[in-house]
C-alpha cells in the first residue's frame, strides 16, 4: 500500500496519476479514509459515521482542510455499499477494516498495489507509519510561493492556503526520514517517469508494466494548466509572478508572520517546523526578504479571527479554544 499526502498543489495528484499508469496499481479519487483519526482511536464508537456525511455532525478533519466525512469512489473500486457495510460489520478495528477494503479493491480490479492520495494524509503520517507498517508513505512538497499561488488560482483564500501548506508539510516532515519518501514537485514534473519507477520499486513492483500512453497521448487533470507532454513547462512557468503585485505582498506577509503554536501537537507528534520559512530553508527553497507592511499584518489577523469564528460555529476541532496557529 502507498499513502500519498502533502500540501494541496504540491504534485500529489500528478504522482497518483503516474503510479496509476502501472497495470498492477489501483488508484482512485481522494477518500480521506486515512485522514480521520477518530476512526483509528475510537473505531467502535465512530464506525457508524463512516457513510454519514451529515453536515451537522460529520467526521471532522484534523487538518486545516474544511472537507469533512469520508468519500467513497465505489464505481472506481468496483465495490458496492453493501460490501463496505459488511467490512465495517466484521472488522474488529480500523486496521482490519482497511485490510478488508484493500483486499477487496485489489481482488475486484485484478491489481496488486493500492495507492490512496489525500493531501491531509500527511498530518497523520507518524500514526499511519505505526499502524500500517510496511506501507509506503510519500510526501509531496513544492516551493511554498508556487504552491500557495497555485491554490489561490484554484479559488483558495491566501491565508487558508498558507495554513494548509504549513501544517500539511510540517507534520509530514516530522516523521522519521526513513519512514517517508519526500518527492519535490519541481523534480517530479521533469523526471516523473524515473520517480514513478523508484516509488514503485519501494513497494516491490516491477516498472516493466507502465503504460505512459493514454487517450489523446497525454495525461491531464482538470485543475492542471498543461498536459503531461507539456509538464517541463510547468517548472519554468512562475504561478506566483502571475499574481497581482498587491496579492504577492499579502502572501509574503503571511509567510513572514504565520507560525504554528509552540504547544501544538497532534496525537503526541509535535511539528518539526514552526514556519513556512523554516520549511523552505530545509527543502532548499529560496524566499525573498521583504518587509511586512503593518496594514497587511492587521488584515491577516482579522482574516484569521474570521476563520476561527466560522470553525467554532461548525464545531471544528480547531476553534477559539484550540488554535494551531499564531502570528509574529
Amino acid at each position: 500500500m502507498i499513502i500519498l499526502g502533502g500540501s494541496s498543489s504540491s504534485g500529489s495528484s500528478l504522482l497518483n496519476q503516474c503510479l496509476g499508469r502501472h497495470q498492477d496499481v489501483a488508484i482512485s479519487s481522494e477518500t480521506s479514509i486515512f485522514a480521520r483519526p477518530q476512526l483509528i482511536e475510537q473505531w467502535d464508537e465512530q464506525k457508524s459515521r463512516l457513510f454519514d456525511n451529515n453536515k451537522l455532525a460529520p467526521l471532522r478533519s484534523y487538518g486545516w482542510h474544511r472537507e469533512n466525512g469520508v468519500q467513497w469512489p465505489l464505481q472506481e473500486w468496483n465495490l458496492t455499499l453493501d460490501e463496505l457495510n459488511h467490512f465495517v460489520l466484521v472488522a474488529e478495528d480500523y486496521g482490519k477494516f482497511i485490510n478488508l477494503l484493500q483486499n477487496a479493491i485489489l481482488t475486484k480490479n485484478g491489481k496488486s498495489l493500492w495507492v490512496e492520495k489525500t493531501p491531509a494524509n500527511s498530518i497523520l503520517f507518524s500514526l499511519l507509519s505505526k499502524l500500517f507498517d510496511p506501507a509506503i508513505l510519500v510526501l509531496t512538497v513544492r516551493d511554498p510561493l508556487e504552491a500557495i499561488a497555485s491554490m489561490i488560482f484554484r479559488g483558495f483564500d491566501p491565508l487558508y492556503a498558507a495554513c494548509i501548506y504549513l501544517i500539511n508539510s510540517s507534520m509530514g516532515l516530522s516523521i522519521q526520514p526513513d519512514k517517508c519518501a519526500v518527492v519535490k514537485y519541481e523534480e517530479l514534473v521533469v523526471n516523473y517517469q524515473k520517480l514513478t519507477k523508484e516509488i514503485l520499486g519501494m513497494a516491490g513492483i516491477s516498472s516493466g508494466h507502465i503504460d505512459w500512453t493514454v487517450e489523446n497521448e497525454h495525461i491531464k487533470i482538470n485543475s492542471w494548466r498543461f498536459a503531461e507532454n507539456e509538464l517541463p513547462v510547468l517548472v519554468k512557468h512562475n504561478r506566483f509572478e502571475s499574481l497581482a503585485m498587491g496579492q504577492q505582498q499579502y502572501v509574503f506577509s503571511i509567510l513572514r508572520s504565520l507560525r504554528i503554536n509552540e504547544d501544538f501537537s497532534l496525537f503526541d507528534v509535535k511539528p518539526k517546523f514552526k514556519s513556512i520559512e523554516e520549511i523552505a530553508l530545509h527543502l532548499n527553497y529560496k524566499l525573498p526578504l521583504i518587509e511586512i507592511k503593518k496594514e497587511l499584518k492587521s488584515r491577516i489577523r482579522i482574516r484569521y479571527i474570521y476563520e476561527l469564528a466560522l470553525r467554532s460555529l461548525r464545531l471544528d476541532p480547531y476553534n477559539w479554544l484550540n488554535s494551531p496557529f499564531t502570528f509574529v
